[in-house]
Order: C-alpha cells, then structure tokens, then sequence
C-alpha cells in the first residue's frame, strides 16, 4: 500500500512537470526549512531541508525536488530526496501562504524509517522582509508510513525568489542567439566536476559500533559558481564512500571560498563549507559538520581544470574527525545568473541542451541475493531516481544521477551514478527513440549488500516523446556490485522532460 502512496504524488509530480511551459526567464524559488522531529518521546532529530522549485506563469502552483538531511540529534546520514507541488500566493501586503505535499525516498542514520518512504505535508505564513526574500513559519508533518515515524512540528522557513532561464526542448541546429540588452551581463563564472577524497583517519578511529576505521576513501561531485567579479566563491559537494568498509557513508556540503590569483589561469583557494553526513558506521553525531580547506586550481586543457585540496574536517557533536586530501577535474564554463550583475558581458549566447529524467526503479531480487540478512526473502527493492544528463550532440550524453529507495525494506539505501550513454534518432510519428547507458557510482545502507560501496549498472533505455521537451521512458538493466552479494536485474520507468539553458557565445 505504501508504495501506492508514493506512485500518486510521483505521478503528480510528472504530469505537472510536462505541463509546465517556459518562457525565456521562468520564476523560481528557493525553500531552505528546520523541522525538530520526534522519533520518540525521548529522541529528536533535527532535520534540515532544501528545495528547488518552478513556478507556473499563470497559476499560483510549483512543482520541484528535494532533499532533507539531519543535523541534530543522534541520527548523521540521514536522508531523503524527492518530488513536492504546492501553492503560493499573496494574501496581504507582504505575507504570502505557502501548501505544499513532499514525497521521497531515504533515511539512514538506524533510524526506524522502514522501506524509506517519507510524506512531508506543511502549511506556512511567509513575510516578505526584502524583495524575494521571505521568512516563515508554519506547520509540517514528517511520517514514514512503513516505519515507525510520525511527527508534527512547528517548522522555520526561509525563500529565495529568482528567475530560472530556460526554453522546451532540444535546438542543435541553432547556433547562436542575441542575448536581451538586459541579460547580457549575467552569465557567472562556474565549475562542475568530480572528485575523490581520501580521508586521513586518527590512529585507532572508532565507528559507531566501536569497530576501528582505517581507511575512508569517497567519490562524488562538486559545483563552483563565482560571485559577480569577486574573488569569492559559492562551493558545493556531495558524494558517498567507495572504499574503506564503510559503505552507505554520504555527505553534502556547501560553503565559500576565496581564490588567490597565482598566475593568469591558476590560483589559490581557500574556504570553509559545513553541512551535513554520516552514514556507514561513521560517527558524526546528528549529522552536523564543517570542512575547512585549501588548494590549487590548475587549468588543463578543452576548458578543464584540476583541483587539488587539503583540509580536516570534525561532527559538530559526534567522533568523527579527519585530515583529507582531494583532488577533482572540473569543466570551466559561463552560465546565466539570477543576479543582477554578472563577471563577464557577452552579447550573444547558445542552447546547451539538457534532461531531467524522473522515474520509479526496481531491484528484482530473488530470494536473499543482495541482502544482508534473510528478513525480505524475495521482497524487491522500489526507488526513486533522478538523473539529469548533458548532451554533447543529439545522440550522446553524460549523466549524473541520485537513488533512494522508497519500499522494500532497504530504507537508507542510497546511490549516486556517473556515467554516460547513447540515444538513437527518433523514429515514426510517434518518435519512438532506443538507447543505452552505462553508469559506476558509490552506494550503501538499508541493508543491501553492495561491499564497499562501489557499484556498476548498465541499463537499455526506449523513449515515446509525447511533445518537443517531454516523453515517456522504460529501461531494463541489470546492477552489480563487483564485492558484494548485489547482482540483479532492473526495471525503471518515468518521465524525461528536455530542455535548453544559455551558454556564454564571446563576442565578435
């Protein structure tokens, strides 16, 4: 029954995502909320929340993504992602009401979150305290229908209002556009890449169940976006443990740096991002934590540059604690900017082509392959998925994606993929288009045995376009972990929604 729940608000989600149509600039909004759940009279976990959400030009209604993780309290890797829609709306002067429905899947932490699956609904009065900038407070509820969590809270909220550019659909044959005199200035300087951190571990480090730690080694991505011509930096990082017997460890920070001109190309920088981990018999509290670091930017070639990092990071309130080495290859690129002023004036622009794919997966699992215990002898394992993919010409792309299961009994598994994949032209009147992927990525908890953490799947892909930016997709694959007892086939199906952001063009 409960994955019931999830397939309707998932299908909400979908079918309100394809009828949204975009102009050139779209609103949108930020949502950054504090929930002080109860998991039992005598246990809270602070839950952290963030939102990314579009807005419909004509209707008061928004649909988006997101995820929520713990800070406080005795549960560090916790946490969820998935789909919300709402309503927002003016009601006086400079309050504004707020309804919205989350659901998802995740968890972590050994908290009794059951297969996974997590409904938020909430109710909020916002104020404007500047423009696009509101605070709030309102009433949510966290439940995890097949686990034993059901919270109502007050819950603090703060939005961020700005204007998304983007356009439906796919333009290869479009070269170049004329930027509006407006938008002109708006493209910031940015990075987006992946990385490896191999964690330095004190001698003789404890986990959570007093086994002794040696080694932490995680993969994942990082984003960087330059403040107008500042030399400071916004920093983001996620990524999960491949190595080191701590699979189902994860973590996502964000932060600021400041970068230090050495040469023309290359730089020193220096920053501080906390967030929020745990997971894999690492001890990191609640969750809460911050690292602090340093390092080299180094420009290659193709736009690429390599960065090299030192730094430590320590929980707020659990043992863990360690000096860290990372190192990442970023791609160099200019994007638009919701701010008013960007770092360089282009006068013209391109469509860089994108998708998002939304979708529900299934592990097959057959008897206790794939567990670590006999509990759910031939129970399957439901997910909720979303891979975002970056076309290099029609056919061929690169995608990073992000799981969490939602039933089955694997609540806290989660998984991130990168990889990369083809799409035959399309066919018929129905432009029935085929395809393929192959993807490596780290994964854990929920009681999946997947090893240290790394895992491999590879998927074939068959797509319906219903109209120029959405369509319709089913997949079969197949997912492998190389040192753990996971091999099964996989079932997927979703909505793929296309489109085009701006690019920078130089000027002529």
């Amino acid at each position: 029954m409960t994955r019931h729940y999830f397939l309707l608000i998932f299908l909400i989600f979908v079918f309100s995502l394809a009828s949204f149509s975009a102009s050139a600039t779209t609103a949108a909004f930020e949502r950054w909320t504090f929930d002080n759940t109860q998991l039992s009279k005598s246990e809270d976990m602070g839950l952290l929340g963030w939102n990314y959400s579009i807005e419909y030009e004509t209707l008061p209604l928004y649909t988006g993504l997101g995820i929520y993780s713990a800070v406080t309290g005795d549960r560090g890797g916790f946490f969820v992602g998935g789909f919300e829609f709402g309503l927002r709306l003016p009601v006086y002067q400079k309050l504004l009401f707020d309804a919205g429905y989350y659901a998802g899947g995740g968890g972590g932490g050994a908290a009794p979150q059951g297969g996974g699956l997590m409904l938020r609904p909430h109710l909020s009065l916002l104020y404007t305290v500047h423009t696009g900038q509101h605070i709030g407070l309102g009433y949510s509820q966290v439940s995890f229908p097949n686990g034993d969590i059901y919270s109502g809270q007050l819950s603090f909220q703060y939005e961020h209002d700005f204007n998304l550019w983007i356009k439906p659909g796919w333009f290869f044959t479009q070269k170049s556009f004329v930027l509006p005199s407006d938008s002109s200035n708006r493209f910031a300087d940015r990075q987006f890449g992946v990385h490896y951190t191999h964690y330095l571990l004190p001698p003789l480090h404890q986990g959570r169940s007093g086994k002794i730690l040696s080694r932490m080694d995680v993969v994942g991505v990082r984003a960087r976006t330059r403040f107008n011509s500042s030399a400071w930096w916004f920093e983001f990082d996620t990524g999960g443990a491949f190595a080191g017997g701590v699979d189902g460890y994860a973590q996502v920070l964000a932060g600021l740096s400041r970068r230090f001109n050495l040469s023309q190309s290359a730089g020193l920088h220096i920053g501080l991002m906390p967030g929020a981990s745990g997971g894999g018999d690492v001890d990191t509290g609640g969750g809460a934590l911050y690292r602090a670091f340093a390092g080299l930017d180094i420009p290659l070639w193709f736009n690429t540059s390599l960065l090299l990092d030192a730094g430590y990071i320590q929980a707020l309130d659990g043992e863990f604690n360690a000096w860290m080495l990372n190192s990442g290859l970023v791609l160099n690129y200019s994007a638009y900017s919701s701010s008013s002023t960007g770092v360089r004036n282009f006068s013209k622009a391109y469509w860089q082509e994108i998708s998002l794919r939304a979708g529900v997966q299934r592990y097959v699992l057959k008897g206790d392959l794939g567990r670590k215990s006999t509990r759910y002898t031939d129970i399957p394992v439901d997910l909720v998925t979303l891979k975002l993919e970056y076309q290099i010409n029609p056919h061929v792309f690169l995608t990073g994606q992000a799981l969490g299961a939602y039933d089955g009994g694997a609540g806290g598994y989660a998984v991130g993929f990168l990889g990369g994949g083809l799409w035959t032209p399309g066919l018929g009147r129905a432009n029935l288009r085929a395809g393929t992927e192959v993807t490596a990525g780290a994964a854990g908890g929920g009681g999946l045995d997947v090893g240290g953490g790394i895992l491999f799947q590879a998927m074939l892909n068959f797509a319906a376009d219903i109209t120029q930016s959405t369509g319709l997709y089913i997949s079969a694959g197949r997912v492998v972990a190389p040192e753990g007892g996971m091999n099964s086939p996989v079932l997927e199906a979703g909505l793929q929604f296309r489109l085009g952001v701006p690019r920078a063009l130089a000027s002529e």
